[in-house]
C-alpha cells in the first residue's frame, strides 16, 4: 500500500517504504514479537510511540484494503521524538532514516536499568584484531540489545599509521547506516572527501540478514 503525503512529507513515505522493505525487521513487527520487548522506560527512547506507531503503520500497510494509509500516528511519534521534525517541511531522508532507527532501537532495546561502562579496546597488532573486534561487540551488545541491532548493526574498522613510525592503531565501531560515495559524471567520486591514504575503513559485519534487508 502507498502511504499518504501530509504536505511537503515525500521524505518520510520513501523512507518508510524503504525501511519497510527490510523483511527481517518487518516480520518481526509483523508477527508482534516487539510487544513484549517495549522499553517504555528507557529515558533514551520515546516511551514505547515510536515502535508501536512504526508497527501499526506496517500491519495497516500490508493488511489494509484501502490503496493507501495516512501515516499521521507515526509521523507525530517522530517528531515528539526528535523535534527537528517538527511541521510539514521537507527534511533529509537519511536523517530521518537514522533517527527512526534510533527510536525503534531504544524503545525496544532489551537492556533494562543502567547501562554498563567500558572502555574501548584498540589493536596495535594485526594478529589482536579479531578478539578486539568481538570484545568491542560485546561491549556494544551489552548496552545495546534490539531487534534493530540483530539486523542493521555490524563494526566498521578503522586503521591510522603514523607517518614517520609506522606504528598502526585499528579501531571498531559500531553503525547502523553507512554513507556511501556516488560517482558523478566524469567517473570520479564526489560528496565528502573520503580522507587521506593513510586511513583505511572497511565493513566487517557477518550479518546473514544484511542481504535480506537489502531486497
Amino acid at each position: 500500500r502507498g502511504l499518504q503525503n501530509l504536505g511537503n512529507t515525500c521524505y518520510f513515505n520513501a523512507t518508510v517504504q524503504c525501511l519497510a522493505r527490510a523483511a527481517p525487521l518487518s516480520r518481526h513487527l509483523l508477527s508482534e514479537a516487539h510487544r513484549g520487548e517495549v522499553n517504555a522506560s528507557n529515558p533514551l527512547g520515546s516511551g514505547g510511540r515510536v515502535a508501536r506507531e512504526y508497527a501499526a503503520t506496517l500491519q495497516k500497510a500490508c493488511r489494509s484494503r484501502d490503496s493507501y494509509v495516512a501515516p499521521r500516528g507515526l509521523l507525530a511519534a517522530v517528531a515528539r521524538f526528535n523535534s527537528d521534525f517538527e511541521g510539514r517541511r521537507q527534511h533529509d531522508a537519511h536523517e530521518l532514516l537514522t533517527t527512526l532507527l534510533d527510536g525503534l532501537h531504544e524503545d525496544l532495546n532489551r537492556v533494562r536499568g543502567k547501562k554498563p561502562y567500558f572502555e574501548k579496546p584498540e589493536a596495535t597488532r594485526t594478529s589482536e584484531e579479531a578478539s578486539v573486534a568481538a570484545e568491542v561487540w560485546r561491549q556494544h551488545a551489552a548496552r545495546n540489545d534490539s531487534c534493530v541491532v540483530d539486523h542493521f548493526c555490524g563494526l566498521l574498522r578503522s586503521t591510522v599509521e603514523c607517518a614517520a613510525c609506522g606504528s598502526r592503531t585499528t579501531q571498531f565501531d559500531p553503525f547502523s547506516t553507512l554513507e556511501l560515495e556516488l560517482a558523478d559524471e566524469a567517473g570520479s567520486n564526489g560528496g565528502v572527501d573520503a580522507g587521506d591514504d593513510d586511513d583505511e575503513s572497511e565493513d566487517v559485519s557477518d550479518d546473514d540478514d544484511d542481504d535480506d534487508a537489502a531486497e
